[in-house]
């Protein structure tokens, strides 16, 4: 009886040192990592290389830089489904309309006519979080250097990394206005003009 009380007592000491050492999950769920990440696209900030540096870290592979040739340019309105979860890995799509694309000249090309929406999968990982830290060195561009590491707990990313910045049709519209007035080229001007009467026809 005793043998057996201190092998029950040594099983209790391995199940919470085992419990201790094992990460716990911290942060938003499957669907709100994805609807973040829209949020994100919506308000323009895959635009602009800090916003697109910040919404990458969401992904297993992040990616810094911002060097895109076109923009895909989708509906206002997209629906995120409820996620399909399996443990540590999760599910889940997103759907909307193709609307075209608005290149470096602020020329529209248009999407294929469909009448079925779009159907945009995510697959997700439960990853260890990241930490970022200053350095007390400067980068060759003068500015602190920034690491990253893993931190102790977890949390859901999208596999993958990010691919072409997207946005919706009213923030695409407020991105050609400003780029408009920016440049001096009377080429990029007049694309600019088309492109938005043709994006205020899908308003």
């Amino acid at each position: 009886m005793k043998h057996m009380v201190t092998i029950i007592a040594i099983l209790f000491f391995v199940a919470i040192l085992k419990a201790a050492q094992t990460p716990e999950f911290q942060g938003k769920s499957p669907k709100e990592v994805v609807e973040q990440l829209w949020k994100t696209a919506t308000e323009g900030e895959l635009l602009i290389p800090d916003g697109w540096k910040k919404a990458s870290r969401v992904f297993v592979q992040p990616s810094s830089n911002l060097e895109a040739k076109v923009i895909n340019v989708i509906s206002n309105y997209y629906t995120v489904d409820r996620p399909r979860i399996d443990g540590t890995t999760a599910k889940l799509i997103v759907w909307y309309e193709d609307v075209g694309q608005i290149d470096s000249a602020l020329r529209f090309i248009p999407a294929r006519p469909s009448s079925d929406r779009t159907a945009y999968p995510y697959n997700l990982v439960l990853a260890p979080s990241r930490l970022t830290m200053i350095g007390p060195e400067l980068g060759p561009d003068g500015q602190k250097v920034v690491k990253e590491m893993k931190g102790p707990s977890l949390e859901w990313q999208i596999n993958g990394s990010l691919g072409t910045p997207w946005t919706t049709v009213n923030t695409a519209i407020r991105y050609v206005l400003e780029r408009q007035t920016k440049t001096t080229d009377p080429a990029t001007r007049k694309n600019a003009d088309k492109t938005l009467i043709t994006l205020l026809h899908y308003q």
